[in-house]
């Protein structure tokens, strides 16, 4: 990274020349006093570290006798070099100087989006690393809810809104015989019963549930089951097992919690467009 160069304007006094300042700053910097340690090793090789957070790979290097911008990056396959060279300008030490140091990065490492950046004497490049291939859950029977609450048909409204309350959840599905006849949702029960004046006391589930709900399998792809969900609009799914029976129930909260975040956003957006609503959610 080479600085451009600047035109000097006509008439301006010479020392007004940018390569001028930098050579003067860079005797300064230069001139400075050396610790012990440095007086005696004479090292000169910049100073590296590299920081493994969770989302990205920071690399960080202080170099006091190279100017950050000069520092040359250059990546090969898994392999990021660093290069620099200079001229060293303090009076007992004539020459020059350069390194080079390489880099081996991690796999999870997104070397196409690296970006770099020059503050002081520190140059800082920062990696995304991938999401693993295995991170996101597969199959429903992975992130399913498996512990599910139910009411029956016969069920007053007031009794399955004050379980809805005291579990904290949104909808219960409705079985008979163990198969599932019906969803309950806390918006059935704001437009069917509230907003019509109903007393809830003397209204049963099987009048107001959403009939025939669309269902999945255990072993059914997520992103299936998530298709499904964005196409009806809808925010919970039963899981039936081969007899039919009610096994497990996944909701878009779940997804939200364990996957990744585009993924799950995209989800919960197709969800939330407004369209015309064919079913309760």
């Amino acid at each position: 990274m080479t600085p451009s160069r600047t035109k000097r304007p006509r008439g301006a006094d010479s020392a007004f020349h940018p390569w001028r300042k930098l050579r003067q700053g860079l005797e300064h910097l230069l001139a400075a006093p050396e610790s012990p340690s440095a007086a005696a090793s004479r090292s000169w090789s910049p100073e590296l570290r590299i920081l493994d957070k969770r989302r990205e790979l920071v690399i960080r290097l202080a170099s006091r006798g190279i100017d950050p911008r000069k520092i040359r990056i250059e990546l090969s396959g898994n392999v990021l070099t660093l290069s620099g060279a200079s001229v060293d300008l303090r009076p007992d030490h004539h020459g020059y100087r350069a390194f080079s140091r390489s880099i081996v990065l991690p796999l999870n490492v997104n070397p196409a989006n690296v970006t770099a950046q020059a503050h002081g004497s520190v140059l800082t490049i920062l990696l995304p690393k991938r999401h693993p291939v295995d991170a996101s859950p597969e199959k429903v029977s992975d992130i399913m809810t498996r512990v599910v609450r139910s009411v029956a048909p016969e069920t007053f409204v007031a009794e399955a809104a004050r379980a809805m309350a005291t579990f904290d959840i949104g909808s219960l599905p409705v079985c008979e015989g163990g198969k599932v006849v019906g969803i309950l949702t806390d918006r059935d029960i704001a437009v069917r019963v509230v907003a019509r004046g109903l007393d809830p006391s003397g209204v049963r589930v099987k009048e107001i549930m959403t009939r025939d709900p669309l269902s999945c399998s255990p072993d059914d792809a997520l992103a299936d089951a998530e298709q499904i969900m964005a196409d009806a609009q809808i925010r919970r799914l039963p899981v039936l097992g081969a007899d039919g029976r009610l096994v497990g129930y996944l909701s878009t909260a779940k997804i939200a919690r364990v996957e990744q975040d585009a993924r799950a956003g995209r989800l919960l957006r197709e969800v939330s467009e407004p369209r015309r609503r064919a079913r309760s959610s």
